[in-house]
């Protein structure tokens, strides 16, 4: 089996997270519950959003969709919960009942042409205000008993990439060799999966929670180095971009201003696929998240002063920074 990049996605229920151990553990990417219906954040959101940021990892911050309430201020909850900071990778929501319990024990149902039309609302929405097309987060039975409808229409299932939940075994975590010959359910319409959550009985060292240390676990459906290249295949102005060209400038134009933004397409230039990893032990995060300060004046300090790069790395950002300056 190809080496897939590894997730998990947590929430209040995972109370106590060391995030560098669950980094050192292989996990390259993390779902985190930002809200849930039209006015719930989830308690640990801010802690856990802030955590696996600064242990370098990846981040998908995700919605808990109630199917009774209002889809445009579940989306205002969303939105507004995560502010300035959407993370790395699209945000995704997650859809998995079509009834709701409030506080007084009271169940609502919501039809399934109020589903299929609040889900589609929420996802426009969002996509609207981030200018990135989010993920849909269910399980095969579900989807096909309530949203067919939208997965019928093949322009919808190309559009919105698939968090598939379909677990290979039942109550403990899978083995390897459980898993190599698995394959997950797809819901009508999509070909192929993007995330796969295949079991909520994870162990992984650096985790505890309140049922007793467990977590949910996914793949990416590909490498780490493919889930990087997805990242820079995104949109620039919502993921951290691919190095630019600033075209060639006359011989009496003056040099462009330096930016957070150049800095960061340097650190990508000089070390590929490993810069953000450079990035965080340079401590040089800030340049890049929130979005918002990538277009901002660079104010860090000189390549010859980042002392916790060793002097190759710092010839090598210098030249990388050199080319983009001088548009090669």
């Amino acid at each position: 089996m190809t080496e897939r990049a590894q997730g998990i996605d947590v929430s209040r229920w995972q109370q106590k997270v060391k995030w560098w151990d669950v980094r050192n553990a292989g996990i390259s990417f993390v779902g985190v519950r930002a809200t849930i219906g039209i006015n719930g954040k989830d308690a640990m959101f801010q802690s856990h959003w802030t955590g696996v940021y600064d242990a370098g990892m990846l981040r998908i911050p995700y919605h808990y969709y109630i199917p009774t309430m209002n889809p445009h201020a579940q989306a205002q909850n969303f939105l507004h919960a995560i502010a300035a900071d959407s993370g790395e990778l699209p945000p995704m929501l997650d859809v998995e009942s079509n009834s709701y319990k409030d506080a007084n024990g009271v169940t609502t149902t919501a039809d399934d042409a109020t589903l299929s039309g609040g889900v589609k609302a929420w996802l426009e929405d969002v996509e609207n205000e981030l200018g990135r097309v989010p993920l849909i987060y269910t399980r095969a039975n579900f989807w096909n008993a309530h949203l067919r409808s939208l997965s019928q229409n093949p322009q919808f299932t190309e559009k919105y990439k698939l968090w598939v939940a379909h677990y290979v075994v039942g109550g403990r975590e899978p083995t390897a060799a459980e898993i190599a010959p698995f394959k997950p359910s797809l819901p009508i319409g999509w070909k192929d999966w993007f995330i796969w959550q295949y079991t909520e009985s994870g162990k992984l060292g650096g985790i505890a929670d309140i049922g007793g240390g467990l977590v949910d676990r996914n793949f990416f459906n590909g490498t780490l180095d493919e889930l990087v290249a997805y990242l820079h295949a995104l949109p620039p102005a919502n993921a951290l971009a691919m190095p630019v060209s600033f075209g060639t400038l006359g011989e009496e134009a003056p040099p462009p201003p330096l930016t957070n933004q150049m800095m960061l397409d340097a650190f990508h230039r000089a070390f590929g696929g490993d810069y953000w990893d450079t990035l965080v032990r340079a401590k040089m995060r800030s340049i890049a998240v929130p979005r918002a300060n990538r277009n901002l004046p660079y104010t860090g300090p000189q390549i010859t002063a980042m002392s916790r790069l060793t002097g190759s790395e710092r010839k090598q950002l210098e030249e990388a920074l050199n080319g983009l300056m001088d548009g090669g």
